[in-house]
């Protein structure tokens, strides 16, 4: 009795296929709605990447490409260099990709740990 909730799908997306300069390394966390993984890119890097699996009846994307345009716009423009926006997405006829650079510790792990920063760091 009572309502049933779907357990979260153990989809393994093809990466290769529709990002080819992105290997998966890892699945950080474990969302229902958008996937995500950490990634190396060719260039050496690491880097965070969101997955949206598209359904059979899911809608078309193109009006979500606008709002993220708007806000990655908005966030370069604010003073406030500690938001990280995405910098590239892609969709393709199977998925959507939402793509940043990974950052392994924030700023205040980073100034609260050994070895601290030096006053010229700072």
């Amino acid at each position: 009795m009572g309502n049933v909730l779907a357990q979260p799908q153990k989809i393994q997306p093809d990466i290769a296929a529709d990002l080819p300069n992105v290997v998966q390394k890892d699945t950080l966390g474990g969302g229902r709605f958008l996937k995500t993984l950490l990634c190396v890119h060719d260039e050496g890097g690491p880097v965070v990447v969101k997955v949206y699996h598209k359904r059979a009846d899911s809608p078309s994307l193109d009006v979500y490409k606008q709002q993220l345009s708007q806000i990655q716009a908005a966030l370069q423009r604010a003073t406030t260099p500690h938001v990280w926006p995405w910098q590239t997405w892609v969709d393709t006829p199977g998925a959507g990709y939402l793509m940043r650079q990974h950052l392994h510790t924030s700023l205040y792990d980073r100034l609260s740990t050994r070895p601290f920063l030096s006053h010229i760091e700072k």
